[in-house]
Parts: C-alpha cells; structure tokens; sequence
C-alpha cells in the first residue's frame, strides 16, 4: 500500500510540475515531506495544518482520510490565493 501512495504522489507532482518546487510553490505537497519540513521548522506550517483542517470539516472524515492516507495534500495557500498562488506567473508551469 505505501508503495502505491508514494506512487500517486510522485505522478501528481509530475502533472502538476511540483518535482523540483519548493514545498511553498507546489501544488500538491507530500505529506511525509511536510512532516519532516515541521520537524525542523516547527512554526513554518501551521497555517497549512489549520487551512487542511477547515478544508476537510464540511467535506466529511472519508474526503480527509483518503488524502492522508495517500499521503498527499492540497497546498492551503493555493485553495487561498495566499503567498505564491497569489502571482499569476506560478500558474504558467501548468502550461
């Protein structure tokens, strides 16, 4: 089961062109990559902790299981518009 987690990540990054982005410019971010990103910079993602949180509570547990269990998030500042995703020039990679 890991194997196909890690799987799906790896071609949602590559759709997405998220490779070789820092974890603020991707897309879809790995979670393991975002749990190890908190163990050394504990204060950086809890926004993104906080927006995931308030993106899954009116979609139900089933919505917020899946994408863990996949290992993989929707950045919070893309369902935002915040930091990066607020430049239009992120969303020229799509194309």
């Amino acid at each position: 089961m890991a194997q196909a987690a890690g799987g799906q990540i790896t071609v949602l990054q590559y759709i997405f062109r998220d490779e070789q982005q820092p974890t603020s410019k991707q897309f879809v971010q790995d979670s393991q990559a975002l749990m190890n990103d908190d163990l050394y910079n504990p204060m950086g993602n809890q926004n993104n902790a906080s927006a995931e949180h308030q993106m899954f509570a009116g979609q139900g547990s089933f919505l917020g299981q899946s994408m863990s269990m996949n290992s993989y998030t929707i950045n919070a500042d893309l369902i935002a518009r915040d930091g990066e995703f607020n430049h239009a020039a992120i969303y020229q990679r799509l194309y």
